[in-house]
């Protein structure tokens, strides 16, 4: 589920992200609709832009990739038409990525990422130094060079914090995924861990024993978890959603051990 951004839902979180960073930060705000949410931050090195991955709690902790800039309007904003932007992300000089985005007001930049553009994205951030992004703004070119020490740590501790948040606040990943089909783009972004628990929660709601002592543990701290020796048959509902999880997963390259 998207979050809508508006200037006065993000007042909060324009203001308390000022400071400056040394290197990625992990960071836990509420957005202006009360929605937790968890970041990893990092400021460019001529100090003008934020870059951060986000992970709200208002979903299953997809992520969100954002530009901001730091105290002046770079990003051209028309509320009544959302225009989407052609941007680069580079990684030792060579373009890895062009994608579209828009501006979400005339200080936050958002980018529509597909899931193998952001599995790439989070590839460079691993092997890669630093890398530069850089698109059209109200005055022209706007651009800046983020390094990438600490980057994946901090990305990953985000995304873990988001999940524990969510686990403890929601019975399900997907309450309803055992009456209705799911479709691709709901299981695009989702976590090594997110799949493994929607998948697994399909068996475990006909009270699956697991083998597995993590999904054990999980499974057993939920109220409507009713483990029992003899498993019905999944419906064809079922099938399918079990099915495109696990593609999604093999997409991940996840080792599906249950």
């Amino acid at each position: 589920m998207k979050t809508k951004r508006t200037a006065l839902g993000l007042i909060f979180v324009l203001l308390v992200i000022a400071p400056v960073f040394a290197g990625w930060e992990v960071m836990q705000e509420t957005l202006g609709e009360g929605i937790p949410s968890w970041m990893a931050v990092v400021k460019s090195r001529d100090g003008k832009l934020l870059f951060w991955i986000e992970y709200p709690t208002d979903g299953p902790c997809v992520p969100q990739v954002i530009l901001k800039s730091d105290g002046w309007e770079a990003f051209a904003f028309n509320p009544s038409s959302i225009e989407h932007i052609a941007t680069v992300i580079r990684f030792s000089r060579e373009k890895l990525l062009q994608v579209p985005g828009y501006a979400a007001n005339g200080f936050i930049f958002e980018w529509e990422l597909e899931k193998e553009h952001f599995a790439e994205m989070l590839a460079g951030f691993v092997e890669e130094k630093e890398f530069l992004v850089s698109l059209s703004g109200r005055d022209g070119e706007v651009s800046g060079t983020f390094d990438l020490a600490g980057a994946d740590h901090a990305i990953k501790e985000a995304c873990a914090a988001c999940e524990e948040r969510f686990f403890a606040a929601n019975d399900f990943v997907f309450p309803d995924s055992h009456e209705r089909l799911l479709n691709k783009s709901e299981v695009a972004r989702l976590s090594p861990t997110m799949l493994r628990i929607a998948r697994n929660e399909i068996f475990a709601r006909r009270g699956l024993l697991f083998k597995d002592p993590a999904l054990d543990k999980f499974f057993k701290g939920k109220r409507w978890y009713k483990p029992a020796e003899q498993t019905g048959e999944l419906s064809t509902i079922e099938k399918v959603n079990v099915a495109l999880i696990a593609s999604g997963e093999e997409g991940q390259n996840i080792d599906r051990k249950n």
